[in-house]
């Protein structure tokens, strides 16, 4: 059978220093003839893709340089080692219905600027408790931005500094079609299987998922005179880090 979007002869294979990130996306070949894909597919091609990935001089090569970046706009940058898996862009789209957010030239998984952008704001709106109410309104706006200007810090993406071993993971929801029909029940009595309960059947839904990664963080002033800040910030993002995690 030909494959969705390419056709070869003889069937394609990744390379050693081949970008996995574009193979696992683009190259996923267990479909059914009739374009089905059976439940061992998913799990076969989300194992077979659970490796050591990446190629160690191009991420040394790129952290020097972010960091280089970084610092000459006057920031901070710092390697952070993930305690336990770690996944980013669990919802993009990907026939094992969950996705991998993949460095598009490194080819290894990253989280995006945006996200760290994110995830520091989520600690200092909703969980730093040391801060009064004017104080977080006051850093909100000005760390941040809003509609009207932009936030006075960029956070630059999280990247590994090495190469990273990937690892099959699996999640189980047993909630029937709660999460798809929920909302439709008339009689839980006569519609019992979309009512949250024990007695539904667990569902294995494999992923793909990083295992102990070192990144890279960075953030730095958007123009000097604002690097006076850049500690409380920096400090922020660790507390977010410790205390809420990132990715999925």
């Amino acid at each position: 059978m030909s494959l969705p979007l390419y056709r070869h002869d003889p069937e394609p294979t990744l390379a050693t220093e081949g970008n996995r990130g574009l193979w696992y996306n683009r190259f996923f070949n267990r479909y059914a003839t009739d374009w089905t894909i059976p439940d061992t597919g998913k799990t076969q091609w989300v194992s077979e893709n659970a490796k050591l990935t990446g190629p160690r001089e191009a991420l040394q090569a790129s952290a020097l340089r972010q960091l280089a970046l970084i610092t000459a706009l006057g920031g901070r940058g710092a390697v952070f080692e993930t305690d336990w898996h770690f996944a980013t862009g669990l919802g993009l789209p990907h026939p094992v219905e969950n996705g991998l957010a993949w460095h598009h030239t490194l080819g290894v998984p990253y989280l995006a600027g945006s996200g760290v952008k994110g995830l520091v704001r989520a600690w200092v709106e909703v969980w730093d408790d040391s801060l009064n109410v004017e104080e977080k309104a006051r850093r909100i706006i000005c760390w941040f931005g809003d509609l009207q200007q932009a936030g006075q810090f960029l956070f630059f993406d999280a990247l590994p500094v090495e190469p990273v071993m990937l690892t099959a993971d699996v999640m189980t929801p047993h909630l029937g079609k709660w999460y798809e029909q929920g909302g439709e029940i008339q009689d839980c009595r006569h519609e019992p299987e979309k009512v949250p309960a024990d007695w539904h059947a667990p569902v294995p839904v494999p992923f793909l998922v990083m295992k102990q990664a070192k990144l890279l963080f960075g953030i730095a002033p958007r123009r000097p005179e604002f690097v006076g800040e850049l500690p409380q910030v920096f400090a922020a993002l660790k507390q977010a880090l410790d205390w809420l995690g990132a990715g999925a």
